[in-house]
C-alpha cells in the first residue's frame, strides 16, 4: 500500500458543516472575509475550547492537498510555525513561536488521511506523539495536549470546502488568553492558506484518484 510524506496538516476532532452546527454547542466567534470560526467547550475533561474554521476555496482538493504536503511551506501559512522537519519513525516535528514571555512550543505527530467513500471527501488527521523524540533545546517546551484535523470536500469542479479543527492546551493558567490565541490562529492559518493557494505550484496539482483510495493512508512513502 502506497504511503505519503511531507504532510503539513497541522493539528483529530469532530468536523461539522455550517448547517449542522448546533447553536447551543458551537459559538460563532469570527465571520470575516468568507471565513467562519466557531468554538465549543466540548467536555469538562478539556480545559480549553475546541476551535473550528470553515471556508470555501476556489481551488481543487488536489491543490489543497499539494499545499498540505509541502513541508517547506509550513512557515508561510501555518500560524506561528517556525520550522518543520521529518523525524525517524514516520513522524514530523514542528516548532511554534510562543506568545510574549513564554517559551516556544514543539509538537511531534504522525498524519493519516482517509478517503470517505461516496462523499468526495478527504479526512486528514494528526495523531499526537508527544512522548517521541524529546526536545534537547531547553528554550523549547513540548506541547502534550493538542489535536487537529482537516476535512476537504469537493463542492464542484475547482471548488473545495475546507474544515480545520484545532485543540491546543499549552498548560498556561490564563485559559481565556489561550482560547483567543486558538481562535486567531485558526482564522489566520486559513486566510494565509487561501492566499498561498494562488501560487501556480499548487494550482497545477493533478486530480485526486477518488474511487481508488478508500482506506487509511499514513504520511510516509
Amino acid at each position: 500500500m502506497k504511503k505519503h510524506h511531507h504532510h503539513c496538516w497541522m493539528i483529530i476532532g469532530l468536523l461539522l458543516w455550517p448547517d449542522m452546527l448546533p447553536a447551543d454547542d458551537w459559538k460563532l466567534r469570527v465571520d470575516e472575509t468568507g471565513i467562519q470560526v466557531y468554538q465549543q467547550h466540548r467536555h469538562p475533561q478539556f480545559r480549553q475550547w475546541h476551535t473550528l474554521g470553515l471556508v470555501r476555496l476556489n481551488v481543487s482538493p488536489a491543490a489543497v492537498m499539494a499545499l498540505l504536503r509541502d513541508l517547506s511551506a509550513c512557515s508561510q501559512w501555518l500560524y506561528g510555525c517556525l520550522s518543520a522537519q521529518e523525524l525517524p519513525g514516520d513522524l514530523l516535528r514542528m516548532v511554534f513561536e510562543g506568545p510574549l514571555w513564554f517559551k516556544d512550543r514543539d509538537v511531534v505527530f504522525r498524519t493519516e488521511w482517509v478517503y470517505l467513500p461516496g462523499t468526495r471527501q478527504w479526512l486528514i488527521q494528526v495523531i499526537n506523539q508527544a512522548d517521541q523524540h524529546p526536545s534537547k533545546n531547553r528554550r523549547v517546551e513540548r506541547l502534550h495536549s493538542f489535536s487537529a484535523s482537516w476535512l476537504l470536500t469537493e463542492v464542484s469542479a475547482g471548488v473545495t470546502h475546507v474544515s480545520y479543527e484545532l485543540y491546543m492546551d499549552p498548560g498556561l493558567a490564563v485559559r481565556a488568553g489561550v482560547n483567543r490565541y486558538n481562535r486567531d490562529a485558526v482564522y489566520l492559518t486559513i486566510a494565509a492558506m487561501r492566499e498561498l493557494l494562488k501560487d501556480s505550484t499548487y494550482q497545477q496539482a493533478g486530480e485526486l484518484p477518488w474511487e481508488d483510495h478508500q482506506s487509511v493512508r499514513s504520511d510516509r512513502d
